[in-house]
């Protein structure tokens, strides 16, 4: 079956031209205005991309594809622009999550691969969105009985100083044993995270991590761990309790940690949740924004929260190296980031190519396959212990 695009612009010639173009592969329908397109959405949708200009009379594109994408968020979103202007490049990564940027006129052998890479990334988020109803009974069952300690193990991924090649920490991530199933990363965590045993799967990652992080300090490697931990945590005064008592129980300063919102989306700001990470940011946890440009509406809302570290979604990594535009928006990211006093981790980095770009457009810190995958607790020492093992700056 056809993929289904929906090209939106107000200039007749724009859409007639892009209709020929892209209308001999895919199902492709018009509209000419923002209005337009939700009917067409209510009318043939839906759609698994959509290429909307961004200067229209009425709705512009950044509010349509905002409007979009909290209905259903799981599309891909490509922008046409007259203009080379930063500021939108920000508003649609934040409101609208747009991936790709394409400045008018554009070629077409240009607009067919944007395209093309535009479908190959719904299709994988395709994939991690529709986990959790793959789950079988069987294995909701597993997951919902299974003992933390005895079925899971950490794994740890470093993080590299973009400027002096150094280690600077870790991410801790959780694997299953082979002996419980086959099931990924993404389709046991997803399930915990959103489970009533969100806070106790925190605790067994907290802790495991926590308890490595104090070895290695003793062995003269004081490492800060990051942790991933739904945002809905962050309300709980059990939550914070747990975290003061896993530093004091491993004899960790707060320093040592670093917390992760996963959710795609920020979270919604109250008193309570502003007094918690308060009381963590005080100890001197620290707290981070994980896959930013997946989905998060406002990093301003997020940096009152307090957020000091940004780690960027891979997707703004992938097309760094052959893409004047992808800079453009990475630059622009980057400036957004130090004019809020932010730094900026670079996740899913796997060429030498990716990580220079990255260290001459000023960002602070890398991780991925270019530098280690994730690694068990003995691996990560061995690799740790490797004689002058910082990286090239």
């Amino acid at each position: 079956m056809k993929h289904k695009i929906l090209i939106v612009d107000d200039e007749p010639g724009v859409t007639q031209a892009l209709s020929r173009l892209l209308g001999r592969r895919y199902d492709v329908t018009v509209a000419c205005s923002g209005e337009e397109a939700l009917a067409a959405i209510d009318r043939a949708g839906p759609f698994t991309l959509v290429i909307s200009d961004h200067h229209m009379p009425g709705m512009d594109g950044v509010e349509l594809l905002s409007r979009l994408r909290s209905n259903d968020g799981c599309f891909g979103r490509i922008m046409l622009t007259g203009d080379n202007d930063s500021r939108l490049t920000i508003a649609s990564i934040n409101r609208a999550g747009v991936s790709r940027f394409l400045i008018k006129p554009v070629a077409a052998p240009d607009l067919i691969a944007h395209v093309e890479a535009s479908l190959r990334e719904v299709e994988a988020s395709f994939a991690g969105a529709a986990i959790a109803p793959r789950l079988t009974v069987l294995q909701t069952e597993l997951l919902s009985g299974l003992q933390f300690e005895s079925a899971l193990f950490p794994v740890f991924q470093p993080k590299v100083d973009m400027r002096s090649g150094s280690i600077i920490g870790v991410e801790a991530l959780s694997r299953l044993r082979p002996e419980f199933g086959s099931l990924s990363p993404a389709q046991f965590c997803g399930f915990y995270e959103n489970s009533r045993r969100a806070a106790e799967f925190s605790r067994w990652i907290l802790d495991a991590s926590l308890a490595r992080t104090a070895h290695w300090a003793a062995l003269g490697w004081p490492l800060q761990v990051a942790v991933n931990v739904p945002p809905h945590l962050l309300r709980s005064r059990r939550f914070a309790d747990m975290v003061h008592a896993a530093l004091d129980g491993h004899g960790l300063p707060g320093e040592a940690l670093q917390i992760e919102i996963t959710e795609r989306g920020a979270p919604d700001l109250d008193t309570e949740m502003k007094d918690i990470v308060a009381e963590l940011l005080e100890r001197g946890v620290s707290l981070a924004v994980d896959d930013f440009g997946a989905g998060y509406d406002s990093l301003l809302t997020l940096k009152e929260l307090g957020i000091s570290v940004l780690k960027l979604d891979g997707w703004m990594i992938r097309d760094l190296t052959n893409s004047a535009r992808a800079q453009h928006i990475l630059q622009s990211v980057l400036e957004m980031a130090a004019r809020l006093q932010v730094s900026v981790v670079a996740e899913g980095v796997e060429t030498a190519e990716q990580a220079d770009r990255l260290r001459a457009l000023g960002c602070d810190a890398a991780q991925g396959y270019l530098f280690a995958r994730p690694m068990q607790e003995a691996e990560l020492l061995s690799w740790l212990q490797t004689p002058c093992r910082t990286f090239p700056v």
